[in-house]
């Protein structure tokens, strides 16, 4: 388990009948069976066709908001929020507010004529 989480939400993740219940509720709502069926244009059926069916992407995005990203005044809790953050998901979602980005039409704060974005900070 990782240093940067409390021993006590370690402790909640090894619990055998968490994990029980985790790998339960993947089996039930995110795997199924499928039947797939080779047909002509007609819908007549194609027998001894060959059919390859590859999984191309199986990870499950789990992630939270990382509005605080190099947002705190000390870098070594910049470093720690990076850690925890990476170590705990594997996904992140990113403010976007259209009216803050581009106040004016056609003069997006990020362009070179645009004023800079202000960060707020809410923490240390």
């Amino acid at each position: 388990m990782n240093s940067l989480v409390s021993p006590a939400y370690n402790k909640l993740w090894a619990n055998p009948a968490l994990q029980t219940r985790i790998n339960e509720g993947i089996r039930l709502h995110r795997q199924s069976d499928a039947v797939i069926r080779v047909t002509d244009y007609a819908g007549k059926p194609l027998p001894g066709v060959k059919v390859v069916a590859a999984q191309h992407d199986s990870s499950f995005h789990f992630g939270a908001n990382i509005f605080k990203l190099g947002d705190y005044a000390d870098e070594q809790l910049n470093r720690d929020y990076e850690d925890a953050f990476c170590t705990l998901f594997n996904g992140a979602t990113v403010p976007f507010y259209w009216r803050a980005l581009e106040p004016e039409q056609g003069r997006p704060r990020w362009a070179e004529h645009s004023v800079p974005l202000a960060r707020r900070r809410t923490g240390p």
